[in-house]
């Protein structure tokens, strides 16, 4: 969270930044491009996404991000992009929890059971005193498997499988979505007045996690307003509704707490910046530590 946090603070002063996303899907495993730079760094997430890898037992996501010395080209590092991406999106959700989220919320829903699961729990685990946590996935045997695991690591959290998913939205103070729904799973009539989301999952224009009466009723934050008015279209489709506006689309970096605002959302697509942010702090700490 800390190597997010800086990341979103050198994005938003415009000291580092990202070319945007290129993707090959001209083939059954497309294949995504994004360059970028962070601080004393210039870098390459290279990734192939291929959905159908989770009925062949193999990651959806694989490949590579490239860290090189922006000064004279040297290789930095080579870090999985399967892990690394796992450990940024839920440092990203953490941040975006950490800042917005009521400070006594002591109950947690995830939408979701794949490989963003544990990480997304632990995140949030590490900046409220969660209680509770419900999770549900569409293949209940997904999420059982993922409760099992996160009672192993936090054995004082009472762990549910959720059957009815607008049931436990209910029950939430913190929802975090990791699923890839063409759909909405859940709207405004499903959560509470006073809570917290984290829409990590759906990231192209025309699929969506969230109703557009929930993101029109709430405060928007961005992990990159650009990103996410490209991308995202659980903001892209309530935006074309007339629904939700780009101006009300605020930057996480800027995201604070306020009583008056007590249903807010933070949307994520991702950014290079962040992958290279995060592949600089774990460099920093291998040469720490000599391992």
């Amino acid at each position: 969270m800390a190597a997010i946090e800086s990341a979103l603070t050198e994005h938003q002063a415009g000291r580092a930044g990202s070319a945007g996303r290129y993707i090959d899907g001209s083939t059954d495993a497309a294949l995504a491009l994004m360059p970028g730079h962070y601080l004393g760094t210039v870098g390459l997430k290279a990734i192939t996404l291929v959905e159908s890898n989770l009925a062949r037992g193999l990651p959806t996501l694989q490949g590579l991000v490239v860290l090189f010395d922006r000064n004279d080209g040297r290789l930095l590092a080579a870090v999985d992009a399967e892990s690394l991406t796992a450990v940024r999106t839920a440092a990203i959700a953490g941040f975006a929890t950490e800042a917005l989220a009521p400070e006594d919320a002591s109950s947690m829903l995830l939408v979701g059971a794949g490989a963003q699961g544990l990480g997304q729990v632990e995140a949030v685990v590490a900046v409220r005193p969660i209680r509770r946590l419900m999770i549900w996935n569409r293949t209940s045997p997904r999420a059982h498997a993922l409760a099992d695991q996160v009672r192993a690591a936090h054995r004082g959290l009472r762990v549910e499988v959720a059957r009815d998913l607008a049931a436990a939205a209910r029950d939430a103070d913190v929802i975090t979505l990791a699923t890839g729904a063409a759909l909405p799973l859940l709207d405004l009539a499903d959560v509470k007045a006073r809570c917290h989301l984290n829409a990590i999952g759906s990231y192209r224009p025309d699929r969506r996690e969230l109703g557009s009466d929930l993101v029109a009723a709430a405060s928007v934050y961005a992990d990159t307003v650009e990103g996410c008015l490209e991308e995202a279209g659980d903001l892209l489709i309530p935006i074309a509704e007339g629904r939700l506006s780009r101006d009300q689309v605020r930057p996480l970096a800027t995201a604070r707490f306020r009583p008056d605002q007590p249903l807010t959302l933070m949307k994520s697509v991702g950014s290079a910046v962040f992958d290279l942010a995060c592949a600089h702090r774990l460099l920093a700490r291998i040469g720490q530590d000599g391992t």
